[in-house]
């Protein structure tokens, strides 16, 4: 077995648009990092075939070691034997998608590495869709590369090699020098160029569909973002709010009035016309009304200046404070 590293540019994929690869890249993003793509990686278990044929057959991304098809009608047990499997994918903000493959000792394997090394065919992605198409719930899946004669983005330093060396006498060739029989190389050369430029025809339809995923996650992405912007003003108001009626009520305790238990409330609120109201026929009573009358909590305690005071020596009277005293002794002259 070997080891090989490949990487593509998402730019490639056709059609231009600074928005359009955006958002594929989101959706390639998502795909890497759903939670079955990272556990195939982590379980060694990211297979991959020569050809998607296997798939195709079975149904399945990922077929068992036995699987039953269906051939001409009747039911046949078939070996399913992997070629390759995915060590390590990833993309980067630009785009640049690169996975490295461990080419396994199976007859498929050597067929996939014979025709790497002569650089015939290359790597395609075998995905799952969402299973929300209106808001991607789940993001699109990924379980391996297959080797196919039209890979889904070809290395800009390969792709005219490739072009050039995919033609038909020499994958036979190639199959042939691998192990395959004569007899079983044609037809295996024709499935397996046929089935690939299938898929190749829906692969504008595919991109299509990731970019709307990947502008299906931007806007969820904003959704949340503003989900929590929104979160963290209702927190600050709450806090703002708590702090103002907390001043408020320890102005209240300190005031040398007694309040209602309404008066207060409404105080504190401050928020409908009723509460003004009450404010305000408070506030009203309070400028009629003769402060003596009031249930004052702490009164000053009366003061008195005594004959031998002179006014200089007034120093004991706080400024401002009021004396109780109706008539001031006569001072000495």
């Amino acid at each position: 077995m070997i080891i090989v590293e490949d990487s593509f540019d998402l730019k490639n994929e056709g059609r231009a648009g600074g928005n359009r690869r955006r958002y594929i890249i989101h959706a390639v993003k998502a795909m890497f990092q759903s939670p079955v793509t990272q556990e195939a990686l982590k379980l060694g278990e990211a297979y991959g075939y020569f050809g998607h044929t296997i798939r195709e057959m079975t149904g399945k991304m990922r077929p068992r070691e036995m699987e039953v098809v269906t051939i001409d009608g009747k039911p046949v047990q078939i070996q399913v034997v992997p070629s390759n499997r995915t060590l390590a994918v990833d993309v980067d903000e630009n785009g640049i998608v690169s996975h490295k493959q461990e080419i396994l000792d199976t007859p498929p394997g050597r067929i996939v590495q014979a025709m790497w090394n002569d650089k015939v065919g290359g790597w395609s992605w075998a995905t799952s869709g969402s299973n929300d198409p209106a808001f991607g719930a789940r993001p699109r899946s990924f379980f391996g590369f297959d080797y196919v004669k039209q890979p889904n983005f070809v290395p800009l330093d390969r792709q005219q090699a490739m072009m050039e060396s995919a033609t038909g006498e020499r994958v036979i060739e190639l199959l042939v020098s691998s192990g395959v029989s004569n007899g079983d190389a044609v037809p295996l050369f024709e499935g397996w160029a046929g089935l690939s430029e299938s898929y190749a025809a829906t692969r504008d339809v595919d991109m299509d569909i990731m970019m709307m995923e990947g502008l299906l996650i931007e806007e969820r992405n904003r959704s949340l973002v503003l989900a929590r912007d929104l979160d963290l003003a209702k927190q600050e108001r709450e806090e703002v709010t708590q702090r103002r009626e907390q001043a408020l009520m320890e102005a209240l305790d300190t005031a040398p009035m007694v309040f209602t238990k309404d008066q207060r409330e409404a105080f504190l609120r401050l928020s409908t016309p009723e509460d003004a109201k009450v404010v305000k026929m408070m506030l009203e009573s309070l400028a009629n009304m003769d402060v003596e009358s009031l249930p004052i909590r702490h009164r000053a305690a009366p003061v008195e200046i005594t004959p031998t005071q002179t006014k200089g020596e007034r120093s004991g009277i706080p400024l401002g404070a009021v004396t109780f005293q109706k008539q001031l002794p006569t001072w000495p002259k």
